[in-house]
């Protein structure tokens, strides 16, 4: 179940991630940052992502919680057909947040730039690919732990930072930058305001999340080797 009704629906993909949009723009400004529009296509960027991996976080509990979950990973270590399964429904979430938070921006942006509109537009792949890399793996992270949606919980905060999107990575000290630029999104970001093809970024945030995302598969064969063993007494 990826949303209970339509309120939820519209909490969750629209006025949340809008919301936190909103929250990096005022913080840029409190900032005096010189390009808050900036400030809100790198957000919506993440709220993509995040809206993604949100969505398919949340199916994985409720899967858990329903004994749904335990039935694949019994079956084989990494059930290809049911993450493809969640993670299309999940993408479909990302992509109508930014679909409302690009259309926003833009009407709110003085110049009304469609030049750098289409650039962050041509984006939206990565932002859905890192956002589904990054359900699998926090998804996997929740699967051993009492609580679903700690790795979810974790990273939230931390990606924005991490991205750089209130303040750009180049002024990051220069000792943590190869660091930050193997994190998931720091492409993306950064890619809205240099000369990097779409298909690059992408290519880049997909070998970056495979990473994260095999993370997550270990941990969820960890949890059902456990629950096979006895030490792990249930995933709910």
């Amino acid at each position: 179940m990826l949303f209970a009704d339509v309120k939820t629906v519209l909490v969750s993909v629209i006025v949340t991630p809008v919301l936190d949009i909103i929250f990096s723009v005022l913080l840029g400004a409190s900032l005096a940052s010189p390009n808050l529009i900036r400030i809100a296509y790198a957000g919506t960027i993440i709220s993509i992502a995040m809206t993604t991996c949100t969505a398919m976080c949340t199916t994985v509990s409720f899967d858990k919680d329903q004994g749904i979950i335990q039935d694949v990973l019994s079956r084989r270590v990494f059930d290809g057909a049911y993450w493809i399964g969640i993670s299309i429904p999940a993408a479909f979430a990302g992509l109508s947040t930014g679909i409302v938070s690009i259309l926003g921006i833009l009407l709110v942006d003085p110049i009304h730039d469609i030049q750098t509109f289409h650039r962050i537009t041509a984006l939206f792949p990565s932002g859905i690919a890192a956002g589904i890399l990054l359900g699998v793996f926090v998804a996997g992270l929740g699967l051993p732990l009492k609580d679903s949606y700690a790795a979810l919980n974790t990273i939230t905060p931390l990606i924005p930072i991490t991205a750089g999107v209130v303040v750009p990575l180049r002024f990051y000290p220069d000792w943590i930058h190869p660091l930050l630029n193997v994190l998931p999104l720091s492409t993306s970001v950064e890619a809205i305001q240099n000369t990097n093809s779409w298909y690059i970024v992408l290519l880049r945030e997909v070998c970056i999340g495979v990473a994260f995302a095999g993370v997550g598969i270990l941990a969820s064969r960890y949890a059902t080797i456990s629950l096979r063993k006895g030490t792990l007494r249930e995933m709910n």
